[in-house]
């Protein structure tokens, strides 16, 4: 995240700012640029930051956007980016268990507002002292009280405090010098593998937020104190992972996975072991009546083999992730599809010309599909082009 200036920011307080904040809310931010000749006494360019930046909080953070009249400070849309949204940061309060946490790298507060609900003690630790001069700022509007600032670095934190905590969390920072998306683990910064020792130190139980791109089987690995992983779903896309980490170390086959979608203000979990997804035996068969497609959590869980035997489900392949039963199966964690028909995959087979395409273990990309078989995009329609169990690549129209 680039350097806040408090003083910058605390221009937007005054009341001038204020009226002209809540005056073109709902104006178009190319149209609110045009007003700035007529507003010269406010700061101009800061406050059609914040005006972006009320959007981008109506979607992460609704419980924040309606206190945006109560002098919230809401900083670039920027900052929003790798923070947590509204529904991740209340799923994960409620894993995160103890009287006394501390968020390592507390950024915009999101987190942290939500660890300390129901009066818990929590730590907001963040290096940039301005940045956290802000959090103090809306935290007061917010009325959250329970809440204790240290303007340092998570390393110089764990090293200095003399507290032991119930529970720590961290979300390194994922954005190299140049402001690109780093994913590997070892990228990140605080260094968490350098760090992991000295935070066992000061609680039992660590929890770590990585990018949604990481891949869960070599970080666990390079982690080697991994007790479960959250795959964590919201709006149909993997928003975070979130590994639950302790003082002890757990064979490799003991991990647990929870698929968890966020939707309709529930959270659905799908928990599975390494060693059941490893032993389980599923069913093979060519498309049936029904199809079904796990949903993204599971997907990126790898819940492939597990999925098919508990939910008595049939593979189309080894290698493809899509699932076939003759009768319907209800409230399975997938989206379920009634196949219309099975074709080869060659031009005007399909006895449509318009519909989403997915692809499934496929030698040929959408673009390239579409571009073949002259089939435009959208529609009631599904195809997917995938390979069945007998190394057959074929086309499954359906209807949801």
């Amino acid at each position: 995240m680039n350097e806040i200036n408090f003083l910058r920011w605390q221009v937007l307080l005054t009341p001038e700012a204020h009226d002209f904040i809540s005056k073109f809310q709902q104006t178009p931010i190319d149209k609110v640029a045009l007003q700035k000749p007529k507003f010269p006494h406010i700061p101009f360019p800061e406050a059609v930051e914040q005006l972006d930046s009320i959007r981008k909080c109506a979607e992460k953070m609704p419980a924040w956007a309606t206190k945006t009249a109560e002098n919230l400070l809401l900083l670039p849309s920027l900052a929003f980016q790798q923070a947590s949204s509204t529904h991740t940061a209340q799923f994960k309060s409620t894993l995160i268990k103890g009287a006394k946490i501390a968020d390592l790298t507390g950024g915009l507060g999101i987190d942290t507002y939500f660890l300390a609900q129901e009066g818990r003690q929590v730590w907001h630790i963040e290096a940039q002292a301005d940045l956290q001069a802000i959090v103090q700022h809306n935290f007061k509007v917010l009325e959250q009280k329970n809440v204790i600032f240290c303007p340092q670095t998570a390393e110089d934190f764990i090293a200095q405090t003399p507290e032991r905590f119930d529970a720590l969390y961290i979300d390194p920072s994922r954005r190299g010098k140049e402001g690109q998306k780093l994913v590997l683990l070892e990228d990140y910064s605080p260094n968490i593998h350098a760090l992991l020792p000295a935070m066992l130190q000061k609680a039992h139980d660590i929890w770590l937020k990585t990018s949604p791109l990481l891949d869960i089987g070599q970080a666990s690995q390079k982690l080697e104190k991994v007790k479960e992983v959250y795959v964590i779903t919201h709006a149909n896309e993997v928003k975070e992972l979130l590994f639950h980490l302790t003082a002890e170390t757990y064979p490799d086959t003991a991990l647990t996975f929870h698929a968890v979608t966020l939707r309709a203000g529930k959270a659905e979990i799908f928990t599975f072991t390494k060693t059941e997804e490893q032993n389980a035996l599923p069913t093979y068969s060519a498309p049936l009546a029904y199809l079904y497609e796990p949903l993204p959590a599971l997907m990126k869980a790898g819940a492939f083999k597990i999925f098919a035997e508990r939910f008595g489900v049939h593979k189309l392949h080894t290698n493809t992730h899509l699932y076939t039963s003759a009768d319907l199966k209800e409230n399975l964690p997938a989206r379920t599809f009634k196949i219309l028909g099975i074709f080869p995959y060659k031009k005007n087979t399909l006895p449509t010309r318009q519909a989403n395409i997915t692809v499934r273990n496929f030698r040929d990309t959408v673009a390239q599909i579409r571009q073949k078989l002259g089939v435009a995009e959208g529609g009631e329609q599904y195809v997917f082009a995938t390979t069945l169990s007998a190394g057959e690549q074929v086309l499954i129209l359906c209807e949801k």
